[in-house]
């Protein structure tokens, strides 16, 4: 189980991708929560977020031939880009996404398709900063089980 928190943030995608340590000084200011569950099948993943109250926002499976919608919530392309994100991170060594170059800048990770950046993610420990090319940013964080309450 992952909490996402989405920011909002006034550096533009282009600048931190020249220069990432600019992230570090992002100010920021929470936008929305989630929640993100993952089953991890041999053949697929199955991803499904949730609202604070437990509305789904994003219901996909990702299988070796890309993300297929599951169920009937309306499709979400930046929750599959983040997801994408965060799967090359969660499986480094089988990724279904073909980049054509990963740069390494400190501790930030900038993945390219073709002669585009498409995210940037910076591993931190139990957590993942994500910034995408649609500008967006976000923290996803795993839940240990002694961080539940009931």
């Amino acid at each position: 189980m992952f909490k996402i928190e989405q920011f909002n943030h006034s550096t533009d995608f282009s600048n931190i991708i020249r220069n990432p340590l600019l992230l570090e000084n992002v100010n920021v200011t929470l936008k929305q929560q989630s929640l993100l569950s993952i089953q991890f099948n041999p053949t697929q993943w199955r991803w499904v977020q949730t609202d604070i109250l437990g509305a789904p926002l994003a219901r996909v499976v990702l299988t070796e031939n890309g993300w297929q919608n599951d169920g009937f919530i309306m499709p979400n392309k930046q929750a599959e880009k983040l997801f994408s994100a965060l799967a090359t991170e969660l499986n480094p060594t089988t990724s279904v996404f073909k980049f054509s170059q990963v740069k390494i800048d400190h501790n930030h990770k900038i993945y390219w398709l073709g002669n585009h950046p498409i995210w940037l993610v910076q591993p931190n420990q139990n957590s993942f900063r994500i910034l995408l090319d649609d500008n967006s940013y976000w923290r996803i964080s795993e839940i240990s089980q002694g961080d539940h309450h009931e």
